[in-house]
């Protein structure tokens, strides 16, 4: 039956371009289980990113390229689950390295587990500075920036899936990993505040504020579950950014 109103007519769902969510700015290295940003980002400016840990930065190339090798295997043993049973010698052995230039990089497999959530955390914060850029979106409409934000974190959950179903569960047992989530869970809603909440005239759920921060909460469960009981694998990024964009929008009540 065809509308009978413009008011009508204008709730029919009409096809929509895809909205510039930044893509191309970020690539994945062909080592399985990281992803940095590339090419923007050279090998140095990469590894700095763990300059907040306790790990010094390596002054020598050959020390600085074996550290980057330490934090790939740690993070390909992290996301695989294997970090905890793994041995000093295992590690330097998937790093293609010595137990001896372990320990004097290193030090131990807490300081590289810290190294290698931190540099998770980082590559998250520069991921959503890209991709919530408002530069990026000046023109963009509330539903196009809520799918922005929506494909982001699918992207990362879908690329990063065991690192962060590893997170998940180190979190709920250790108050600082948790920290470290939660913060930046609170960066992600702050960047994407500053997109929506200038565009709030749109949103026409009674109270808009709280129902924003519920919505991204309600994404971020979903994906989290998804994550720890690893049932993403084989889904259909585009159906699922679909979905609960669309979810969130009518939840919103977008106008």
């Amino acid at each position: 039956m065809n509308p009978s109103s413009p008011q009508e007519q204008s709730k029919v769902q009409r096809p929509r371009t895809r909205p510039n969510c930044g893509f191309g700015t970020f690539a994945f290295d062909a080592v399985p289980g990281t992803a940095y940003p590339e090419p923007e980002l050279t090998f140095r400016f990469r590894l700095e990113v763990v300059i907040q840990t306790t790990l010094p930065i390596p002054r020598q190339v050959r020390s600085r390229e074996a550290l980057e090798r330490f934090l790939e295997a740690g993070e390909r043993m992290v996301a695989a689950g294997d970090f905890d049973r793994a041995g000093i010698a295992e590690i330097a052995k998937a790093a293609n390295s010595s137990v001896g230039t372990f320990y004097r990089l290193v030090g131990d497999k807490d300081a590289l587990l810290r190294a290698v959530h931190d540099r998770f955390v980082e590559y998250g914060r520069t991921l959503i500075a890209t991709r919530l850029d408002p530069a990026l979106h000046t023109d963009s409409s509330l539903e196009d920036v809520i799918e922005c934000f929506v494909r982001m974190l699918v992207d990362l959950y879908s690329e990063r899936e065991g690192m962060l179903r590893a997170l998940i569960v180190r979190s709920s047992t250790d108050t600082d990993f948790r920290e470290r989530i939660h913060g930046l869970r609170n960066e992600t809603r702050a960047y994407l505040g500053a997109l929506v909440l200038p565009r709030a005239q749109h949103i026409k759920h009674p109270r808009p504020v709280e129902a924003f921060a519920f919505a991204v909460k309600v994404v971020l469960a979903t994906l989290n579950h998804a994550a720890v009981v690893a049932s993403m694998e084989g889904e259909s990024s585009d159906e699922l950014v679909q979905e609960l964009t669309q979810m969130v929008v009518r939840y919103l009540e977008v106008a």
